[in-house]
């Protein structure tokens, strides 16, 4: 297993990181502290992560109405993603044991696992009954708006390495087949060998489909 180098840090400006933040200290605190430990240090990381800030990470949200559907919501989810993976590596699972996961790489792929959706969300209104009232009201509300139709994992892969071409395999495969078989149910077959050979992978498809849908897990 690679080495952890904590003493190289990742150099960003923290405070205006948490003055644009609405999901507040805490989350970007702790994202920033997972993402130092586990990418700082890597051949591109930071200017990956300052691409991250100034396309909206700490800001965007997770989904139109979904898990994580607030500003805020993606970092949010992200973190509970990578909480998710350290759980499973410190859990009884066959799958995870004994040298079988790259933890290090799993939580590296659980970190940037959901960067294709910087950008992908606009802010709009639509128009919703009142329960109370029966009327109908204009609210906020997300647009999902993707013009670029590159796939969900595999655009996630291409943006990271953008700026980390020496990501380590399983890091890449891990993110490529995080969605499982969401978005391509005609690549089943493909999934599983992914999954039976890069636990890393299916790690981080649990993971993630354990943050989306449990509704305390993005706050």
């Amino acid at each position: 297993m690679e080495k952890i180098d904590t003493a190289q840090r990742v150099d960003v400006d923290v405070q205006k990181i948490h003055t644009d933040a609405p999901a507040g200290n805490a989350a970007v605190a702790e994202y920033l502290k997972l993402y130092n430990a586990y990418w700082g240090g890597y051949d591109g990381a930071k200017e990956l992560l300052d691409f991250m800030k100034i396309h909206g990470f700490f800001t965007a949200p997770a989904s139109t109405k979904y898990h994580g559907a607030r500003p805020g919501g993606l970092v949010a989810h992200t973190n509970a993603v990578a909480r998710n993976v350290l759980a499973l590596a410190g859990g009884d699972f066959p799958q995870f044991a004994d040298g079988r996961m790259d933890v290090v790489d799993a939580v590296r792929a659980a970190l940037i696992h959901d960067i294709c959706k910087l950008d992908l969300y606009q802010t709009g209104s639509k128009n919703v009954k009142n329960p109370e009232t029966g009327k109908w009201e204009t609210v906020p509300c997300y647009i999902h708006s993707d013009g670029r139709l590159l796939g969900h994992g595999e655009e996630s892969v291409i943006m990271a390495m953008r700026f980390i071409p020496n990501m380590p395999p399983r890091v890449a495969l891990a993110i490529r087949w995080h969605m499982g078989a969401y978005k391509d149910p005609d690549k089943i077959s493909q999934m599983s060998k992914a999954f039976d050979n890069c636990p890393e992978a299916l790690a981080v498809h649990l993971a993630d489909m354990m943050a989306a849908h449990d509704t305390e897990a993005d706050t």
